[in-house]
């Protein structure tokens, strides 16, 4: 709406055409999910689609019919609510398969290998933020993301592990949302066991949110890392950068210099 506002300004368009426009293309994108199954949809080039997954769960048939007619690209953003935020989306998924379809960017939260399978079938060169509802191995999105960025829980102790891929560089956040799940080693333990495979574990970025862990409790954590050959693309010393006091977020700095004594 605001491109059609400034190219109105630019043509000096009267303001009824600008309004007849916009009255146009907000018809348009209703009977996306709202038009009957007969219509011809109108086809961009790239469809973004910027919803609350429960929203476009209520719209299913919907959606379905929409990716099967939409032969291109879609950068699809399901906005859930934080407590919402790990209940998986494999179901909104789903449908791409076997379509035309490739998504481009996505942005919610996956709960099951099938679903992992399904998102990188229909994946391409995209950038991807995940939310693991449950540990999963994404051995299976090598090569179908530019970037990757994958949001957990501290883990509980398990035999298995679940490297990330390697490339692109993964960035991993640890949500710290229990009393229980305070302690570095549980962080510590987590981070190892998503590192991608190597003798040298690389990351792009770490970080750690809604984190209550003590500053010298950090300081742990960081020795850890670096003990244990994780590495994040940074420069000089290992730290770590408090930046957000509202979200409580950590960044991690691992690097091969050791951290300074303070």
């Amino acid at each position: 709406m605001e491109l059609i506002g400034k190219a109105g300004r630019f043509y000096r368009l009267s303001s009824t055409e600008i309004a007849a426009q916009k009255d146009d293309l907000k018809a348009e994108i209703k009977r996306l999910f709202e038009g009957p199954d007969e219509d011809v949809f109108w086809k961009p080039n790239i469809l973004l689609v910027m919803i609350k997954a429960d929203d476009l769960r209520s719209k299913l048939k919907r959606w379905r019919r929409l990716v099967q007619l939409h032969p291109k690209d879609i950068k699809l953003y399901l906005h859930n609510q934080p407590t919402k935020t790990y209940q998986p989306n494999d179901d909104l998924i789903r449908p791409m398969l076997n379509t035309q379809v490739k998504v481009i960017d996505f942005d919610g939260c996956v709960g099951t290998s099938e679903g992992v399978t399904a998102l990188g079938a229909v994946t391409r060169g995209a950038r991807l933020n995940l939310y693991l509802a449950t540990p999963l191995d994404l051995t299976n999105l090598s090569g179908t993301a530019k970037e990757l960025v994958v949001y957990t829980r501290p883990l509980l102790p398990d035999t298995r592990t679940y490297a990330l891929p390697a490339i692109p560089r993964p960035w991993l956040c640890v949500y710290i949302d229990g009393p229980v799940e305070e302690s570095w080693n549980s962080v510590a333990y987590t981070i190892t066991h998503f590192a991608p495979a190597g003798e040298v574990k690389r990351f792009e970025e770490l970080w750690l949110c809604n984190s209550m862990i003590r500053p010298d409790e950090v300081n742990q954590l960081l020795d850890s890392l670096q003990a244990a050959k994780v590495r994040t693309h940074s420069e000089g010393n290992t730290r770590a950068s408090p930046t957000s006091s509202a979200n409580r977020e950590i960044w991690l700095h691992v690097t091969e210099t050791s951290r300074a004594n303070s």
